[in-house]
């Protein structure tokens, strides 16, 4: 019997459990009895699940759940994760023997850890020049990998498989999906590319992905090949930067390279799926180098797809070789019609140079073909097309080109566009097809930028094209911030490019919108607002005091606005280490749970903070303070993020209480806000307080008084809770 229940116990705690911890350097690294992964001291040592079977230490995945979240240790400094002894390929070959499915719930998470000690730079490296590659995920869905390194240490001469792949199982059409590449740097050697995906609905965002400086090797270097009938993707606010400059290569210089592409479904019928390509800033920093063929490139011979491609800053110095920033078509192939494949490029910021006749723009046998709002420099004294059309071969095709600004070196020759081979200039392309008639022409040497050639977004701020672009607000919200986040008009015209122009630069200010419920004043969906009613709210806020020091002069008039709770103090927190603060601001939370401003407006502004990806807090007087589950991308437009619909979408075990079914908040009586609730905020605060009246720490159901039903009816309930904020 004591045989069960301590199984019984075991499988509930194992369960429960929702924080695990890898540490190559683990203190208990070769015993795996001892690497349950549970804490520290007996964190697991290595992230590769084939490694559990046998002696080396590796996550056990069969235990973590959906919505958990990996802690890997980067030590004081930096941890190297190299490939133990018997794999010889991969540094991280994760779930390669079972199939690891969370699909039903947050992903599980694997970032770096916040812990002093465990808070230094986690690298995933080869460590070796005739390994294959860093990384492959295999046989897995819905994790998230955040704020880690990648690093493909091969010899550049090599015929490697580059940084890493994900997907890859060799039967069944989508063997992998939902993977997440979030905060992460991919840094390449020159063997292979970056990126290899071969499966469905991946996710890379606000990543750094580069060469290595200056190194001319001469193999295959598509930095995202996405090929193999995969689809569903979204690659969002990533710098990829490419510096190889050979000249003797004949091998692939894609950036973003699609093959093969498409999904089909269990019947065999292409279903129709949706691939962004969004906010990037995509260099090569080099004139040198030749056998290049595309920035965006995607072939297929069959397709049911639709590319969403906006707000992207490409930019190719390369001088020596023809350079298409989007070359995007389907093969003419009768059969394969009733599968199409539609394209929509709006408001990019395009600069080129090339050598011979290329074309900026070539779409063939589409369905549907959207190119609006586009700034394209060719700073190149050859002629080049802007447009190349088989407009006549499809009859199927609809398609929209209008709203762009061209300059081209000299002004615009003879050549602009193709119609089935045959050389169209400006005036005869708008005339033939009604194409452009809104459009502009200069010479590419009339535009300038603040810093042409930079690294940053911001430098490619500039003049030209200053409302002169269609207003898009209502057909296309995703495109209603630009790629730094700055707000569109919603009336009156846009600006063309990637990048709204405002004066002094970009935006250094973000809005942070959120939702939440306090349990004391929690009813019905809503919370009550007593203290305002009885003019009990102070005007200027509460937290100037110890624990939260907090300095801020914001200040309201509480009967300007009667759905007022009570004051909250929000903060940012670092991305890559949730215990430092970046900012502060106290706020107003409404009844229906929404932070606002002083002034009644909703959302929060942070002043002078980049936009960028924060843990949201929020902490209240006498409430636990919670933070959300994962950092959240913030800028001038954040979208809500809304606390109050499942307990996940706070950071930590059992974060709030359920105040209803299915709705969720802080929890009350953390009388001397310490953190936890225990028999000192009974003792030393309630019981002092009991029998008054106001604005007081101890009235827990903020009803204006401090009563034994503060006691009975919440910190009765809430005793022992303590706040999962680090």
């Amino acid at each position: 019997m004591k045989t069960i229940i301590i199984s019984i116990l075991l499988f509930f705690t194992v369960n429960a459990q929702n924080v695990w911890y890898v540490d190559a350097n683990s203190p208990s690294k070769g015993n795996d009895a001892l690497c349950t992964g549970r804490n520290w001291q007996h964190a697991w040592a290595w992230m590769d699940s084939s490694n559990w079977a046998g002696t080396l230490d590796g996550i056990n995945w069969a235990i973590v759940q959906a919505g958990d979240t990996i802690y890997l240790s980067g030590g004081t400094d930096t941890t190297f994760y190299t490939p133990p002894n018997i794999y010889g390929s991969q540094a991280l070959m994760a779930f390669n023997e079972a199939n690891y499915t969370f699909a039903n719930g947050d992903p599980v998470i694997v970032t770096g850890a916040w812990h002093p000690g465990h808070n230094g730079r986690v690298v995933f490296a080869t460590s070796a020049n005739d390994q294959q590659r860093v990384f492959w995920f295999k046989n897995i869905s819905n994790v998230k990998f955040t704020g880690l390194t990648f690093w493909n240490r091969q010899n550049p001469d090599s015929a490697g498989g580059g940084v890493g792949n994900i997907g890859g199982a060799e039967s069944g059409i989508e063997p992998d999906s939902m993977i997440f590449l979030e905060n992460c740097h991919l840094i390449s050697e020159g063997a292979g590319g970056f990126l290899g995906v071969k499966s469905t609905n991946c996710t890379v965002r606000n990543c750094l992905i580069e060469d290595r400086i200056d190194i001319d090797y001469d193999n295959d270097n598509d930095a995202i090949g996405i090929n193999s009938a995969r689809a569903g993707h979204t690659l969002d606010h990533n710098i990829i930067i490419l510096r190889n400059g050979s000249m003797t290569t004949t091998s692939h210089r894609d950036f973003i390279q699609f093959g093969e592409y498409g999904m089909k479904d269990a019947q065999g019928d292409l279903e129709r799926r949706v691939t962004t390509i969004s906010n990037n800033l995509i260099i090569d920093t080099r004139k040198e180098g030749v056998s290049w063929n595309a920035v965006i490139y995607a072939p297929a011979t069959w397709a049911n797809q639709t590319y969403y491609i906006y707000n992207n800053i490409i930019v190719t110095r390369l001088e020596y070789d023809n350079v298409s920033p989007f070359f995007i078509y389907r093969y003419n192939i009768p059969e394969f019609w009733p599968w199409w494949q539609s394209v929509h490029i709006l408001n990019n910021t395009v600069i080129c140079k090339g050598k011979g006749t290329s074309s900026v723009f070539t779409h063939t046998w589409l369905d549907t073909i959207e190119i609006k709002n586009n700034l394209v420099v060719i700073d190149s004294t050859y002629d080049v097309f802007f447009n190349m059309d088989a407009a006549d071969a499809f009859p199927y095709s609809h398609k929209e080109i209008d709203y762009n600004y061209y300059a081209a070196r000299g002004g615009m020759t003879s050549s602009f566009g193709l119609d089935n081979g045959v050389i169209k200039n400006f005036t005869n392309w708008r005339a033939h097809f009604g194409y452009d008639l809104h459009s502009n022409t200069t010479d590419s040497r009339n535009v300038t930028f603040t810093n042409k050639y930079g690294l940053e977004r911001e430098d490619y701020y500039t003049e030209s094209g200053r409302d002169a672009g269609v207003n898009l607000w209502d057909e296309y919200p995703f495109l209603r911030t630009d790629a730094l986040g700055n707000p569109r008009p919603q009336s009156g015209s846009w600006d063309i490019g990637a990048l709204e122009y405002q004066v002094g630069g970009g935006s250094n200010n973000i809005m942070v919108k959120g939702k939440v419920f306090l349990q004391g004043p929690f009813s019905s969906n809503s919370m009550l607002t007593n203290l305002n009613q009885n003019s009990m709210l102070p005007n200027t806020q509460p937290y100037n005091t110890a624990p939260w020091n907090y300095n801020g002069n914001e200040s309201f008039n509480p009967s300007s606005n009667t759905s007022v709770v009570d004051w909250v103090l929000v903060e940012l927190r670092n991305a890559a280490n949730p215990v430092q603060v970046v900012s502060r601001r106290a706020a107003l939370l409404k009844s229906n749970g929404l932070l606002l401003e002083t002034n009644g407006t909703e959302g929060v502004l942070f002043d002078n903070v980049e936009p960028g990806n924060y843990y949201i807090v929020i902490k209240h007087r006498n409430h636990l303070a919670i933070m959300s589950a994962s950092p959240i991308p913030l800028t001038m437009n954040s979208t809500l993020y809304d606390f109050t619909t499942a307990m996940n979408k706070a950071y930590g075990q059992n974060p709030m209480i359920e105040l209803a079914p299915g709705i969720f908040g802080m929890y009350a009586a953390d009388g001397n806000a310490d953190g936890v609730i225990d028999i000192t905020d009974r003792d030393e605060v309630w019981l002092v307080q009991n029998g008054t009246m106001g604005y007081l720490k101890g009235d827990f159901d903020m009803n204006s008084g401090v009563t034994i039903h503060d006691v009975n009816q919440i910190w009765n309930i809430t005793n022992g809770r303590m706040t999962q904020v680090p």
